[in-house]
């Protein structure tokens, strides 16, 4: 893969930490100042590591797929659209990128499929270039690797079309409910007041909505109430109950 002419930088390090949910949650170090607006690479030699970004977008030509939800994800995208396995593909942590030639319909691709297998990198946005490593809290060594380098394509017709048909999904009745405050008639005040601060989001999400009933169990031992029937009935506000 020709990447002679590509503007790129590097930067300091990559420091890893876990958040309070216990994800890894990375922080780059020493990234230059105006990187989106870079007309040619930018390279400080006295950086010990070796750790690079690559614009991506319409100034290096290229649109990149970033897929962070694992392996199974990835598997099944490569076999809707066979392309994904042909493209420059470089390994993650959680997953991979794929590079993409740009074209002027890419503009209209937005960043964010969190929801489907995570986000597209296009103009004013960077990806971390392969040989690049950084630590994890845990002491293991995470990098980025090519597994294929062949020359970026533009992506076929119908990813494009799925991209912006995802991008045009109607909104599912619980996202909806992602602005609404629960509202259900305790007869307890106490529990009325905490209740109804929960967005209705997270109950269908299975670790929060986990995490949110060990929060209620726990509480109510503290204060000798009987929490089960509260849980009960919260968890009915799911899609997923």
């Amino acid at each position: 893969m020709n990447n002679m002419d590509w503007i790129m930088f590097n930067f300091d390090t990559i420091t890893s930490k876990y958040d309070d949910k216990g994800n890894v949650k990375k922080e780059f170090k020493g990234i230059p100042q105006g990187w989106q607006n870079l007309t040619e690479s930018k390279i400080n030699p006295y950086f010990k590591d070796k750790s690079y970004g690559i614009l991506t977008g319409e100034r290096n030509n290229i649109i990149v797929l970033d897929f962070d939800k694992g392996k199974e994800v990835i598997d099944k995208y490569i076999n809707m659209f066979p392309e994904l396995n042909e493209c420059p593909r470089v390994s993650t942590r959680k997953g991979g990128h794929f590079y993409f030639k740009w074209s002027d319909r890419c503009k209209n691709i937005p960043k964010n499929y969190s929801n489907y297998f995570g986000e597209v990198l296009g103009n004013g946005m960077f990806a971390v270039f392969p040989n690049t490593t950084y630590k994890l809290p845990d002491g293991k060594i995470a990098e980025y690797k090519w597994l294929n380098e062949n020359e970026p394509f533009e992506m076929s017709d119908e990813l494009y079309n799925h991209l912006m048909e995802l991008n045009k999904k109607p909104v599912k009745e619980k996202d909806k409910k992602e602005d609404k405050k629960i509202n259900l008639e305790f007869e307890d005040e106490y529990w009325r007041e905490i209740l109804k601060n929960i967005k209705f989001k997270y109950w269908d999400d299975y670790p929060t909505w986990f995490q949110l009933l060990c929060a209620l169990s726990s509480l109510g031992n503290e204060l000798n109430m009987d929490t089960e029937y509260i849980a009960q009935e919260l968890s009915k506000q799911s899609d997923k109950y």
